[in-house]
C-alpha cells in the first residue's frame, strides 16, 4: 500500500506544470480530518498499538499558494504489551489536541488536482491510563496522571476537488518529532519519525468558500 501511494503521488508530480489553481487568496475555508492507524510488533514483545485522531479546522488562504489555519480536536492512542504468562499491560493516552497549520499549495496541470506541503504543530493536554489485566483471574489495576504531548510534523499530501468548493484530502504523517510529557515522573520521551517509518494515512474533506 505504501509503495501504491507514494508512486502515485511521484506520478501526478511529473505532470504538473504549476497551472491555474483551485486555490486563491482571500478564500476561507473549513473542515477535518481523520486519522486511523493499528499496528502489531512480531516478535518477543507482540505489542498492538492503535490509535486515532478527529480534528476539525478552519483555515484562510494568505495569498494562492499560502494558507494559514488552526484545528481543534482530539486523540486517542493506546499500547497494549504482555509482560508475563497472564498479564497485560495497556497504556492508553486520550488528550484534546489544539493544531495551528501552514500550507503551501503546488497545483497541477489539472484544476481538480493540487500538491501542498504542511507544517502542523499539535499540542494536547489530557491524561494518560496505565492498566494491568491479569487474563487468569480478570482482576485490572490502573493509574493516571495529566498528560502533555507535542507533535510537530512536515507532511505531504495531495487534494482532489471533485467540485470548485470542495476538496477530498489524502496524506501521510510525514517528518517530525513527538513528545509525550506525563506529570509527575521524569519519563518524558522524544521520538523522531521519518519516511515510511511515519506512514500514517490522513483523510480529510474542506469546503472552500
Amino acid at each position: 500500500m505504501r509503495n501504491l501511494f507514494f508512486g502515485f503521488i511521484f506520478c501526478l508530480f511529473l505532470i504538473s506544470n504549476l497551472a491555474n489553481a483551485q486555490v486563491s487568496s482571500g478564500q476561507i475555508f473549513i473542515g477535518g480530518d481523520f486519522s486511523l492507524s493499528a499496528t502489531t510488533f512480531e516478535g518477543n514483545s507482540n505489542q498492538n498499538a492503535t490509535s486515532f485522531s478527529l480534528v476539525p479546522n478552519v483555515g484562510f488562504m494568505l495569498s494562492d499558494r499560502f494558507a494559514l489555519g488552526l484545528g481543534l480536536g482530539y486523540r486517542q492512542a493506546q499500547v497494549s504489551t504482555p509482560t508475563g504468562v497472564n498479564t497485560i499491560n495497556t497504556i492508553t493516552n486520550g488528550t484534546f489536541q489544539v493544531a495551528p497549520f501552514l500550507r503551501y499549495y503546488v497545483p497541477t496541470s489539472s484544476e481538480q488536482f493540487a500538491f501542498f506541503a504542511q507544517f502542523r504543530a499539535e499540542l494536547g493536554f489530557g491524561s494518560t491510563r496505565n492498566e494491568q489485566l491479569n487474563t487468569t483471574t480478570n482482576v485490572r489495576t490502573s493509574t493516571s496522571a495529566g498528560l502533555t504531548t507535542a507533535d510537530i510534523f512536515i507532511s505531504p499530501n495531495f487534494a482532489f476537488f471533485p467540485t470548485p468548493h470542495w476538496a477530498i484530502e489524502l496524506g501521510v504523517r510525514g517528518i517530525g518529532v513527538s513528545i509525550t510529557d506525563p506529570e509527575g515522573n521524569n519519563n518524558t520521551t522524544t521520538t523522531f519519525e521519518l519516511g515510511l517509518n511515519s506512514f500514517a494515512p490522513r483523510i480529510g474533506l474542506q469546503y472552500f468558500f
